[in-house]
């Protein structure tokens, strides 16, 4: 039976006993809750000793966890069969994944962590006979497993750890997926680990309206200067308010120029960060009809934010100033019409053009937004 370290080993003085807890590697009875194996204030057995209690902290969301870790997975990955997750953090140190089935059996867990060292807490492989690697452009995997045949790789028939780190931002972390009763060979832990690695595709707008010619212009605008480099995918929401087209070398645009960065879990895209950027776009477009963002000038902070607001308002002429300021004022608000279904649009289009097995998406504290895509 594999058993598992909470804590890294390499950690020194007080966190030298932690590392030294030792929890099943899932509860014989009991709900997926209870299978994840502690309760926060519960005192458990370290080196014949107790006293020092559970490191591991859960949490309702994935993207509280992460909060509390220091660390986030920019996808997680569906896993047939185990469909229920329990999330935990070691705070400041460590996230954890655990996917149990609906018995409460544990398939596998998932962690990731600051650093290079092996973090899947299993430090006893005595029992399992095969090691295989593979190299790729940004990192190395180890995976160590069963084979029936020690002398012939090919006959390596469950894969019960898989280890690696990569760079991310210009700082090392550690990964590492921990199987229990899910069944995994080598294809399905490559597939899993490929996944968790590739990222999601960069958004390209292929808004095809020709009333907003140069919408992809300014989604390109918006996904260049406002990507979050920590969010697995950057998705514009541009709504469009007023159109000053009347030089078509100089065209002006008004609106309320909504960003959005994600990280996938499974199926849903969970809002990490965005803002809005309420504003005056300047275009010119080539002798192909091709625009380019050549100026934008967005509403500063705090009181300067409405004062702005007033003279974008003004800058487009009487008859229209009343108006806009009336859209601007309805456009600060992500999740409410009309920006919410503008964000759904492109949000069902980057999961159309992708092919993307995403239903759904989700900020923080709110119920899933659904989508209804080609799939």
């Amino acid at each position: 039976m594999k058993i598992r370290q909470n804590i890294p080993a390499v950690l020194m003085t007080a966190a030298l006993l932690a590392a030294a807890w030792m929890v099943p590697a899932a509860a014989e009875d009991g709900t997926a809750a209870e299978a994840a194996g502690e309760v926060a204030s519960e005192e458990e057995m370290v080196g014949g000793m107790t006293g020092m209690p559970n490191p591991w902290t859960d949490t309702d969301t994935l993207a509280d966890a992460q909060s509390l870790a220091g660390v986030s997975f920019r996808k997680l990955p569906v896993v047939d069969g185990y469909e229920t997750l329990v999330y935990r953090a070691m705070e400041g140190e460590m996230l954890e994944v655990i996917y149990y089935d609906e018995e409460g059996n544990e398939g596998l867990r998932i962690r990731k962590a600051p650093g290079t060292d092996d973090i899947s807490g299993v430090y006893d492989d005595s029992w399992m006979n095969a090691v295989i690697s593979a190299d790729y452009e940004e990192y190395s995997v180890q995976m160590r497993g069963h084979a029936t045949d020690e002398d012939d790789p090919s006959s390596i028939d469950r894969i019960y750890v898989a280890t690696w780190s990569m760079n991310e931002n210009g700082s090392p972390y550690a990964y590492a997926i921990d199987v229990q009763e899910a069944v995994l060979g080598v294809p399905e832990m490559t597939e899993l680990v490929e996944f968790m690695n590739s990222g999601l595709p960069v958004f390209t707008c292929n808004h095809e309206d020709a009333d907003v010619p140069y919408m992809a212009a300014i989604c390109e605008y918006l996904v260049s200067e406002y990507s979050d480099e920590y969010s697995a995918v950057t998705i514009p929401a541009p709504y469009v308010m007023y159109v000053d087209d009347t030089d078509p070398s100089a065209v002006k645009v008004w609106g309320n120029f909504w960003t959005c960065s994600y990280d996938l879990e499974r199926t849903t895209l969970n809002s990490m960060s965005g803002g809005e950027a309420p504003g005056i776009m300047e275009l010119t477009v080539d002798q192909e009809g091709q625009y380019t963002v050549t100026s934008f000038r967005s509403a500063g902070d705090g009181d300067q934010y409405a004062e702005d607001i007033r003279a974008f308002c003004e800058e487009a002429g009487s008859d229209q100033a009343g108006h806009l300021e009336e859209l601007f004022l309805e456009s600060s608000d992500l999740r409410a019409e009309p920006v919410s279904a503008v964000r759904t649009e492109f949000i069902e289009q980057y999961v159309d053009d992708n092919a993307l097995e995403i239903d759904s998406y989700k900020d923080y504290g709110w119920d899933p937004v659904m989508l209804d895509t080609g799939e």
